[in-house]
């Protein structure tokens, strides 16, 4: 049995890990950290968690624990901070979660986060975690740094199109649950505001397009909105062509990418968040108007494909297991 811990307990994203660890056929749980919790069962937060006498600790990054596999899910700019300690002083696969490996440079880093980066040598050491994009590099490299949650969806849905030609404009509209914003409680996630209501933030400015932009290669302009549900994300992602393209060359596109791609699923009517909250499936469909016009949706779970469950599906791969183990399709 492989040792797992799991740092951020506390947190939408923490507690799903805790879940799907503790489902997990061949992991342990063997740490659980959160400053909120620390000195409480498990079994007394989650009640889905009844195989465990574990109870939460506090997170010292100068006396990790021993584990085989560590899932990261603390706030951005926090772990960059220490991560050479656990580096130095356990043998862990580290599966970081947070925004702070997931960019090659550490300009790129400081641009977005608005901190310098305090350890960019140990960049290189994280593989980029989309699964079924970056499969060889998550099995190489020691550490694996998740996408993130928005970063997933549009990243699935534009990179059959990454060396295509008769590609123009990319506008992305983007629809996230209010589980996207994590459980701090600001003025904007307060019931009264959010009910009812969608809300675009971040336009132009969303950090996860560093990523879809280190991937695809292309500029892209993105608009978020905030909609009232608690879990899922659409995508739509419009893309104007420099010459005339058909529905058949690109479905066959998509399906050359994506046919042993056990989580994506191309689907002949619209992704439905519906039918995706609760699994690590990403729904996706094209549509071509006019020849001229290029239309893709992308549908996914923000918590599981955007974060815990591709998460654990990195670490299954790098573990030599099938990568669906412990997850919902």
């Amino acid at each position: 049995m492989i040792r797992a811990g799991i740092v951020g307990a506390a947190g939408y994203v923490g507690s799903n890990l805790v879940r799907l660890v503790s489902e997990h056929p061949q992991l342990v749980l063997d740490f659980v950290g959160s400053s909120t919790h620390s000195g409480k069962r498990v079994s007394d937060v989650y009640a889905f968690v009844q195989n465990t006498e574990l109870s939460f600790s506090r997170f010292d990054p100068l006396d990790p624990p021993n584990v085989d596999v560590l899932f990261m899910a603390m706030p951005h700019a926090t772990s960059h901070v220490w991560m050479h300690h656990i580096m130095e002083k356990t043998d862990s696969a580290v599966f970081d979660l947070s925004a702070d490996f997931r960019l090659n440079s550490s300009d790129s880093f400081e641009q977005y986060y608005s901190v310098p980066h305090e350890n960019p040598e140990l960049l290189d050491q994280f593989s980029f975690g989309i699964p079924e994009l970056f499969r060889s590099d998550i099995q190489a490299k020691p550490h694996c740094a998740l996408a993130g949650c928005f970063a997933t969806a549009m990243i699935l849905g534009l990179y059959p199109l990454r060396d295509q030609s008769f590609i123009d404009t990319i506008v992305i509209d983007g629809k996230t649950g209010m589980s996207g914003a994590g459980k701090k409680v600001v003025p904007t996630s307060l019931y009264c505001e959010v009910n009812e209501a969608v809300l675009p933030y971040n336009t132009y400015h969303h950090r996860h397009v560093a990523e879809v932009t280190q991937v695809i290669g292309r500029p892209v302009v993105f608009s978020p909105h905030i909609v009232p549900m608690d879990a899922g994300i659409l995508c739509s992602s419009y893309i104007r062509c420099q010459s005339p393209v058909t529905a058949d060359r690109i479905q066959a596109l998509y399906t050359q990418h994506y046919t042993a791609c056990p989580f994506v699923q191309l689907v002949s009517d619209v992704p439905k968040t519906k039918r995706v909250v609760g699994t690590n499936r990403c729904e996706i469909s094209i549509q071509v108007y006019d020849g001229q016009w290029l239309i893709v949706f992308v549908a996914l779970d923000n918590l599981i494909k955007g974060a815990a469950g591709q998460a654990i599906q990195s670490m299954n791969i790098k573990f030599g297991f099938d990568e669906t183990m412990g997850l919902r399709q």
